[in-house]
């Protein structure tokens, strides 16, 4: 906790010293809270871009294998084709 005056503290009174002491808690769990939460986000983010080129690799590897199905299809279709 900070440094408070105490002829401060004395002019507050019971009930705004018992304010004063739950306002700094509470000043002190919102810090924390906040210093975990940038944690949480940080790791969020890694997984986040790992996933998008994860996504990225799988899309392209997705499409070449489409057009080698296509490029097949045709020859096989040109094949019976030329059998008939």
């Amino acid at each position: 906790m900070e440094a408070v005056n105490p002829e401060y503290l004395v002019s507050l009174g019971v009930g705004g010293v018992l304010a004063l002491v739950m306002f700094m808690v509470y000043r002190k769990d919102v810090q924390h809270y906040t210093e975990l939460w940038k944690g949480q986000s940080d790791a969020l983010m890694t997984v986040v871009k790992d996933n998008t080129a994860v996504i990225t690799k799988n899309t392209t590897v997705t499409e070449s294998l489409h057009k080698r199905l296509d490029h097949e299809l045709r020859h096989h279709r040109e094949e019976d084709r030329q059998e008939e």
